[in-house]
């Protein structure tokens, strides 16, 4: 059945259901008792009508009277109250003591309606129940046991402290349910009908369990104080044990290096774990906190793969990366990426290659045939540094070795500018070497030399060999021929002899300061297959103001002027020009994406590879070296000479900068944003699956590097100044401002330090910073997206 209210009463707790009702109130006998009542008297029955309960006096007159929440009234020596919850506590509290109490409630007289409008209750025929005859009350009281006093005793207390206290009863909501409840302050505070009644003062709450932090809360009782209260405890940190790691692997919890296991606050934590060969790992965690160990297995990405390698015959010794790593048939576990692979074997030919290992993805390499051993031919010729074409191919300056598959007959090709070609065979079917030596016969041109004055002096390819007014036998090959002579500025020029022409030279020397700039080729031709534009020469102010978007604190303005003509690269090196000087260079992948193909511009290496090609080609056409041995590197030769180099800093800045009229360009397409389609080759939206920064708004179709040339030049002719890859230049890096205002001619830049000066934005360029040609950056090793562009002067 229903339950209607909940009775309180000293002498205990109970339940009333509306099966139970109507109930009398009134002396001994009745259903409620009350004091002052006369035994067996019923003053009122308590009943209750559509969830409403009332009062019906038994009179005279007999009357009824509704129920109110938080209605108090006299009946007897007792106080009736009624709470306001749902549903309602009524609470009897016997007057025992002195204390004042409440006025009785005036009856309202009998009518049709009450005063609150409502119908009135029909008066209810209680019929009581029939009372024990005397002899069996008689012999119920014989069984009570002489404890009975004691209970009587304890419900008199109860009694007597809710009545005296008028106390407070405090609604507890606490999560978990289960925890220990105690109250600071308070030894007595029952629990009844849900609430813990309490004399008003002041309490600490303490609620305490297991695996969560003990909450204190102080409380201040009095008929103010709120009495419905919710708290929920907040768990302890708890030990996190990750499962399953690998030697070597580093925990991060929140960004921070981290034990493990862990102690950890309840809540959401990032974890990242870094490990040897395996990919980074990166997740959220939710921390249950509490006493018990939470585990978590985390799972790794290999970053490697198993590759079998194979070879006809067995036994072929496994160098990978340089590192010998057994014999085949060989199983092995690569990291990810683009490695290199060598077999060698006795009397057979090593056999190289690259190998590209994607993470979890198990190969096999081979079986790799084994071939006979390269055949060696050694060319030489007097004089040196002739050109040698083997079956067609270029192979090399004299003197030179060669490797050639083993078994054929080669036709060999000897030729140098100003010498008559050779051709000789090169017989290999049954020798594993042969060797072919070659004397060249000039070829001879004349050219007279005449003008003023006439005692000026002619200096050939540097060298003096005269005094003007004679005519010379030179090889026909470009010959440079200056004249000189003192209080006079030099004339030079370069010539190129034909044995079946003779020809003239004019002169005529200028005073000292007074003659222009001679006319200079506007292009050259490396032996590499390189062009080479003649720049402009002039003065500017490098770096960039204050106030530009994106300026960095290390662009620091400085005036420069350009004097020295010089030549610059019209693109940057490629793999295979930088492969002609080393042969097993491999710029590799970037994020799945290949940077290795011939036409791409090299990458991935160092300052010094670039200064070594530069030299290496400076040798490959007579020209002296631009850099010499310094310590454990290179440094530019003082005076600079006419051979290869890397550009300066200012040149490379004037160049990219250089708008037709003065350097003054912001980015590589002109003054202004947004970006122009096709301006170059940046971080753009075909980049996104690769890069974490891109120009949503641009797309130039390439998501690495791609060969120099794909995007239209600027106005020297130069391709790539911004996008593609960055490039090193020749100066050493420093932020330090200049020493002086003066104007810095033909700048080297500092005379040491610890990086050199990167120059230009890249593919993997997308912040306005980078992508302006003021900006300047710098390195102490190779990059996926840092290569190189030569120049020289134009003379010595």
């Amino acid at each position: 059945m229903n339950e209607v209210c909940r009775l309180l009463e000293p002498l205990g707790e109970r339940s009333l259901t509306a099966g139970e009702l109507p109930v009398s109130i009134g002396g001994a006998g009745a259903g409620i008792v009350i004091p002052g009542a006369a035994a067996d008297e019923v003053i009122a029955h308590l009943g209750a009508q559509d969830g409403r309960l009332f009062l019906q006096f038994t009179g005279p007159p007999a009357t009824t009277t509704w129920l109110h929440p938080g209605m108090r009234l006299s009946l007897a020596q007792a106080t009736l109250l009624l709470s306001t919850e749902q549903p309602p506590v009524l609470v009897i509290q016997h007057d025992l003591d002195n204390r004042t109490l409440p006025p009785d409630i005036e009856v309202p007289p009998a009518s049709d309606e009450t005063a609150d409008g409502s119908v009135p209750v029909e008066r209810i025929a209680f019929v009581p129940s029939a009372q024990p005859t005397d002899s069996g009350a008689a012999t119920k009281r014989s069984r009570w046991p002489a404890a009975a006093a004691l209970l009587t005793l304890a419900m008199v207390a109860i009694a007597a402290f809710v009545l005296s206290s008028r106390a407070i009863g405090l609604k507890l909501s606490i999560e978990p349910r289960d925890a220990q409840i105690a109250f600071a302050g308070s030894s007595f505070h029952p629990r009844i009908a849900g609430r813990y009644w309490l004399l008003p003062g002041d309490y600490v709450l303490q609620v305490t369990r297991a695996g969560f932090r003990p909450l204190n809360r102080p409380l201040v009782l009095n008929d103010s104080a709120v009495t419905d209260l919710s708290f929920k405890l907040v768990p302890t940190p708890n030990p996190v044990l990750l499962a399953a790691l690998p030697a070597g692997a580093i925990v991060y919890w929140d960004g921070r290096v981290a034990s493990n296991p862990a102690v950890l606050e309840a809540g959401r934590h990032q974890l990242r774990i870094e490990a040897p060969r395996y990919e980074p790992f990166e997740s959220p965690v939710d921390v249950t906190g509490g006493i018990a160990t939470q585990v978590v297995t985390p799972k790794l990405l290999p970053h490697w793969a198993a590759v079998k390698v194979l070879s006809e015959p067995d036994g072929a010794r496994v160098l990978v990366d340089g590192v010998d790593r057994g014999h085949t048939p060989l199983q092995l576990e690569l990291d990810a990426g683009l490695r290199n692979m060598v077999l060698s074997a006795p009397a057979s030919k090593d056999w190289r290659g690259s190998v590209l290992v994607h993470a979890g993805e198990a190969q096999t390499v081979g079986p790799v045939r084994l071939s006979a051993p390269d055949a060696q031919l050694f060319v030489v010729s007097t004089p040196t540094g002739a050109d040698v074409s083997v079956g067609g191919q270029y192979r090399g300056r004299t003197p030179v070795q060669v490797k050639l598959a083993p078994g054929l007959a080669y036709e060999v090709a000897v030729q140098r500018a100003g010498f008559a070609p050779v051709t000789r065979q090169a017989d290999l079917r049954s020798v594993p070497s042969a060797r072919v030596e070659v004397r060249l016969t000039a070829l001879l041109g004349e050219i007279s030399v005449q003008g003023e004055p006439a005692d000026a002096r002619v200096f050939v390819d540097g060298a003096d060999v005269g005094a003007a007014g004679q005519a010379f036998k030179l090889p026909a090959a470009a010959t440079q021929i200056e004249i000189r002579k003192a209080g006079y500025d030099a004339f030079k020029t370069t010539l190129t002899p034909k044995p079946e022409y003779p020809q003239l030279l004019n002169f005529k020397l200028a005073a000292a300061g007074t003659s222009g700039q001679p006319v200079l080729p506007k292009g050259l031709k490396s032996s590499v297959g390189l062009e080479l534009k003649l720049m402009p020469v002039g003065e500017f102010e490098m770096g960039s103001n204050r106030r530009e978007p994106g300026r960095r604190s290390n662009e620091l303005q400085r005036k420069v002027a350009l004097k020295r003509p010089f030549y610059l690269g019209a693109t940057e090196i490629t793999n295979g020009q930088f492969r002609r000087f080393r042969e097993a260079h491999s710029s590799g992948v970037f994020r799945s994406k290949t940077l290795d193909l011939d036409n791409q511009p090299v990458v991935d290496i160092t300052w010094n590879d670039a200064v070594e090609f530069c030299n290496w080609l400076s040798a490959q056409e007579g020209l002296p070296p631009a850099y010499v041995k310094a310590d454990a590197g290179w440094k530019l030769s003082v005076p600079v000479t006419a051979g290869y180099r890397l550009p300066t800093e200012a040149e490379w800045e004037f160049a990219a900068r250089y708008d037709g009229a003065a350097a003054t360009l912001r980015y590589p397409w002109g003054s202004g944003l947004p970006i122009p389609p096709n301006s170059g080759n940046f971080a753009d939206a075909a980049a996104r699956f690769t890069l974490d920064s891109v120009l949503d708004n641009y797309n130039d179709g390439y998501a690495a590097s791609v060969a120099p040339g794909k995007f239209a030049p600027n106005v020297l002719g130069l391709y790539d100044m911004g996008g593609n890859v960055a490039e090193w230049v020749n100066d050493f890096y420093s932020a330090a401002p200049p020493d002086s205002d003066a104007t810095l001619q033909d700048p080297l830049g500092p005379d040491q330090g610890k990086e050199h000066v990167v120059r230009g934005s890249s593919y993997r360029s997308a912040s306005i910073t980078e992508l302006r040609l003021s900006y300047r950056d710098s390195a102490a090793e190779g990059r996926v997206d840092l290569g190189f562009r030569v120049a020289r002067y134009a003379n010595r």
